[in-house]
C-alpha cells in the first residue's frame, strides 16, 4: 500500500512494496484476527516497464477496494435497524425515592383491594341471608294468608254452637230460628268485609254466565227464561264471579205454546 520506495542495499538497488492483508481469527489459538502489513523487496533490474504498469494498477485497485470496504463497514455500523428489528436499550436504574413512592403506592392499592374484597364477601353473605329470609316470609305468607279471615269466622262458629245447645235444651223453635238467622247475617257481614258479595238470582233473566240451570218448569206468571227457583245463590269476590247460582228457569205452559203456534 502506498508508493514504492527505493532502497539501496549491499547487493544493489531494489524496490520495497508494502501490502496490507486481513488475518482471519483463530479461536483455538486465541487469535482474534486483524490486519498485517507485508513488505516485499524487488530488484530494480528485474522489473520491466510492463511489470511496473501492472503493479501500479493492482496497487491502485486494491487500495480503492479497501477504502470501499471500510466505508461499507462504517455505514453498516451507523445504519439504523431495519423495520421489525427490536432495539434493546439498557434501562437506567430508578432513583431510590421513586422506588419508595412506587412501593407505597403498591401497598396502598393492595390494602384497597383487600378492603374491597372484604366488602364483596359481606355483600354476598347479606344477599344469601336476604334470599333465605324472603323464601321464609313467602312460605309464611302462603301458610297464613287466610289468618285474618279465619279469625273473623271463629265467632260465627261459636254462635252456631250456642244455637245447637239451645236446640238440645228444647227451647222455642222461633227463638232458635232467629238465632240462626242472626248467625247467618253475622257470617255475611264477615264475608262482605273480605270482598265477598252474595247476589240472589230470583226473578232475573237467565244468564248462562252467572246462572247454572238444572231444570225448566212451566209458569204462567213468568215469561220464558226467567229464574223462578234458586237452590244456591251466586257469589262475587271483588266483582269477580267465584260461584254461579244454581237455578230453575221458567217456560211457557204447553197449552199456551200450542195456542201461540
Amino acid at each position: 500500500r502506498g508508493p514504492p520506495k527505493r532502497c539501496n542495499g549491499q547487493k544493489g538497488s531494489s524496490i520495497a512494496l508494502t501490502a496490507t492483508a486481513r488475518r482471519m481469527p483463530h479461536p483455538m489459538d486465541g487469535d482474534e484476527g486483524g490486519r498485517m502489513e507485508i513488505e516485499i523487496y524487488l530488484p530494480m533490474q528485474s522489473i520491466s516497464p510492463a511489470l511496473w504498469a501492472g503493479l501500479l494498477t493492482s496497487i491502485l485497485r486494491d487500495g480503492n477496494n479497501m477504502r470501499d470496504q471500510e466505508k461499507e463497514n462504517i455505514e453498516t455500523e451507523e445504519a439504523p435497524p431495519e423495520k421489525g428489528e427490536e432495539i434493546i436499550s439498557a434501562t437506567p436504574p430508578l432513583p431510590e425515592a421513586e422506588l419508595m413512592r412506587l412501593s407505597e403506592c403498591l401497598a396502598e392499592k393492595t390494602r384497597e383491594a383487600e378492603a374491597n374484597y372484604d366488602k364483596f364477601l359481606r355483600i354476598c353473605a347479606d344477599l344469601e341471608n336476604y334470599k333465605k329470609r324472603a323464601e321464609k316470609e313467602k312460605a309464611e305468607l302462603i301458610s297464613f294468608s287466610n289468618e285474618r279471615l279465619l279469625r273473623e269466622l271463629i265467632p260465627v262458629v261459636d254462635n252456631l254452637e250456642r244455637a245447637i245447645e239451645h236446640i238440645e235444651e228444647g227451647s222455642d223453635f222461633s227463638a232458635i230460628k232467629d238465632g240462626i238467622r242472626l248467625v247467618l247475617d253475622n257470617l255475611l257481614v264477615v264475608l262482605k268485609k273480605f270482598g265477598v258479595e252474595q247476589i240472589s238470582a230470583l226473578g232475573a233473566k237467565f244468564d248462562p254466565v252467572k246462572h247454572e240451570a238444572v231444570n225448566q218448569e212451566e209458569s204462567a206468571e213468568h215469561g220464558p227464561g226467567v229464574v223462578i227457583k234458586e237452590f244456591h245463590k251466586c257469589y262475587y269476590l271483588n266483582n269477580r264471579l267465584i260461584r254461579p247460582a244454581m237455578v230453575v228457569i221458567s217456560k211457557l205452559p204447553e197449552k199456551s205454546a200450542e195456542g201461540e203456534s
